[in-house]
């Protein structure tokens, strides 16, 4: 793995070539901004380019109209879960192949892929979609927020019912999910209005009874002492030396495990360096001489 801009791995004469060269069958990963070709390949790429550039700020417009950046890193995070994917794959099919893979990553085609479902659907309903399953959204209470989604046709006269907004229900305007999504300001004034005469966990004790989908919009605070949550071991709290105690979303299909040693969960930086370096054949003289010169970091 590495993540310079194209070019500067092959300088330093530990480009893909010169790592085939030694183990033909080399499975290599590059990162970078916009990937190891094109007019835009030499460009620093940070997260806010990448959201810029891949249209996720344009889709994420606020309440004021205007285009925002998403609070988080998504292209890091997306493209570490891409580039695992791709690397997890090219491994198990090692054996089948002839040579080594050079595995192009970059945040820019991540993002795109990330994003195929709004691209796609941007070109075929040619330009700006239509408001999605109106009225699903977001909608403030009187002391929080509550989101509400629907995706079939009947459960929004249900909405309209658990909510006691007959006449809602019944109005011609807001017959059907087009002509709900072309009357949406005035359809979003009665809910905004509505919603805001009760407390978030009034709505949604309301909703779940009504079996259907809404939930109160959490803040990392509320989403970690929520009961699911804590059952599901979602995030356990884990303890790192020079860190100290905090919770550790875990990943999709890994059960977390105490270390067997019953030390820090997570090594620190070097502290396998020994093991690894003789497994590589580097004997104690040669491990000690790569310390001494700052080239890498081992135990003692």
């Amino acid at each position: 793995m590495e993540s310079f801009r194209p070019g500067v791995a092959d300088r330093l004469g530990v480009g893909f070539e010169a790592m085939k060269a030694i183990k033909p069958k080399v499975i290599y990963g590059s990162v970078s901004g916009f990937g190891q070709h094109g007019p835009y390949s030499k460009r620093p790429g940070s997260d806010t380019v990448v959201q810029s550039f891949s249209g996720l700020v344009a889709v994420n417009k606020g309440n004021d109209g205007v285009p925002h950046r998403v609070g988080m890193l998504v292209p890091d995070t997306v493209t570490g879960v891409y580039a695992h994917q791709a690397i997890a794959a090219a491994l198990a099919g090692r054996h089948d192949e002839a040579e080594g893979i050079h595995l192009d990553l970059s945040l820019a085609q991540a993002m795109g892929a990330f994003l195929a479902p709004k691209v796609i659907e941007h070109y075929l309903e040619g330009g700006e979609p239509r408001i999605l399953n109106a009225p699903a959204g977001s909608y403030a209470t009187s002391d929080g927020y509550v989101g509400v989604a629907l995706v079939k046709e009947e459960q929004y006269r249900d909405i309209c019912h658990a909510m006691d907004i007959p006449d809602a229900a019944d109005d011609p305007r807001f017959a059907d999910f087009d002509l709900r999504a072309e009357n949406f300001p005035a359809l979003k004034e009665i809910f905004e209005k509505r919603f805001a005469e009760r407390s978030t966990d009034e709505w949604v004790k309301t909703f779940r009874e009504h079996d259907l989908l809404a939930d109160r919009i959490n803040d990392f605070d509320d989403w970690l002492a929520d009961e699911q949550t804590k059952e599901m071991n979602l995030a356990p709290e884990v303890e790192q030396p020079g860190i100290g105690a905090f919770p550790y979303p875990t990943v999709p299909g890994t059960t977390p495990r105490p270390p067997a040693d019953g030390g820090a969960p997570f090594p620190a930086i070097g502290e396998h360096g020994r093991e690894i370096l003789a497994g590589l054949g580097l004997d104690e003289a040669a491990i000690a001489a790569l310390a001494d010169a700052g080239v890498v970091r081992v135990p003692g």
